[in-house]
């Protein structure tokens, strides 16, 4: 697939699938065996565990809102550089809908084969929302607790398999400088920092 083709996937993915809950582009655009992690801190494996954490999502954030601000492709990889904002509206694990609402952002890192997604490494900057207070419980007078404080264990984290899992075919040192500088500059980290890490600490191994 080319880089063109690989961007409408993640184009469908943010705008069809996310914005307009449309869950059945899942089918057309994610893999079966999808490895994704998610902004809000989970890991999952499997299509249908995806659209669960999709479903959590929507419960408490009804009108969750995926803006892509910058997207870099590369090979078989794409890059983007988000804004996610929605209004606390639903029930978070043990915090009660708040009406205010979020916004952070963040960087996702996507590789895909055959028009699907593989694997997604999604980070977003949850500890640093400006609509709402810091922590799980309220602190100051008048400051609502931040709902995205609790979001690391939304979706239980899975353990692996049985069988040997699956190596990460991101590279260590990718051929794309842009891809690791529009990455690594999203992240508010310095440039060249995903060439230090493992192909599996990208996706979660």
């Amino acid at each position: 697939m080319s880089e063109a083709t690989n961007e409408a996937v993640i184009e469908r993915f943010y705008h069809e699938l996310w914005n307009r809950w449309n869950l059945t582009v899942a089918d057309e655009i994610v893999s079966e065996d999808v490895r994704f992690r998610g902004s809000l801190g989970s890991t999952l494996e499997g299509r249908e565990s995806f659209k669960g954490y999709v479903e959590t999502v929507r419960a408490a954030f009804p009108d969750w809102h995926n803006r892509i601000d910058e997207m870099i492709s590369c090979e078989d990889r794409v890059v983007t550089r988000m804004t996610w904002s929605g209004t606390h509206r639903g029930r978070l694990q043990d915090v009660e809908p708040t009406g205010e609402l979020v916004e952070y952002v963040g960087a996702a890192i996507f590789r895909l084969e055959g028009g699907r997604i593989e694997e997604g490494w999604v980070v977003g900057d949850t500890q640093k929302n400006p609509q709402c207070g810091s922590g799980r419980g309220a602190g100051r007078a008048g400051e609502v607790a931040n709902p995205l404080a609790t979001l690391d264990h939304v979706v239980p984290q899975q353990k692996p398999r049985a069988e040997q899992p699956r190596a990460s075919h991101l590279p260590t040192h990718t051929s794309c400088v842009a891809f690791g500088s529009i990455a690594g500059d999203a992240l508010g980290v310095r440039r060249g920092f995903f060439n230090t890490l493992t192909p599996s600490r990208h996706f979660g191994e």
